[in-house]
């Protein structure tokens, strides 16, 4: 099984090194060219891809994945918006698998509650609930 996992951080690096080590061949992006030595030296295959640049969109069509794993926060597109950049992304992904998108920021109040889609959220006009709605 392949995964491509769309940011190297926070989430997407321990989360890559775990699927790894289960078997799975992993693809992972990053927009820093340092980084991609360190990722190359834990047996990572790695893009560069910044998702302010345009032509790091087209990349994609190049590759075949049974999963994509979405980890990109918001505070990384500084000049394409976070929707615009899963409406970029999206077609580019559209001959592959399953996406799943993650992230660190919540749509729902933190009240130690468990929440479902039908849980009252936040902010109908925040950039994550925009997100979860496009894909």
């Amino acid at each position: 099984m392949t995964v491509l996992i769309i940011g190297c951080g926070f989430i997407g690096f321990p989360l890559a090194i775990k699927l790894q080590m289960l078997g799975y061949e992993i693809t992972v992006t990053t927009s820093q060219k340092n980084k991609q030595k360190i990722l190359k030296n834990k047996g990572l295959f790695s893009l560069k891809f910044n998702s302010n640049l345009q032509e790091d969109y087209l990349q994609f069509k190049n590759y075949s994945f049974d999963y994509i794993i979405y980890t990109l926060p918001p505070n990384v597109c500084k000049l394409i918006s976070y929707d615009d950049v899963l409406f970029k992304l999206i077609p580019s992904l559209s001959q592959n698998g399953i996406i799943v998108f993650t992230s660190s920021i919540s749509v729902y109040q933190n009240n130690g509650d468990m929440h479902t889609e039908e849980s009252f959220s936040l902010n109908n006009s925040s950039v994550i609930f925009k997100a979860e709605n496009i894909i």
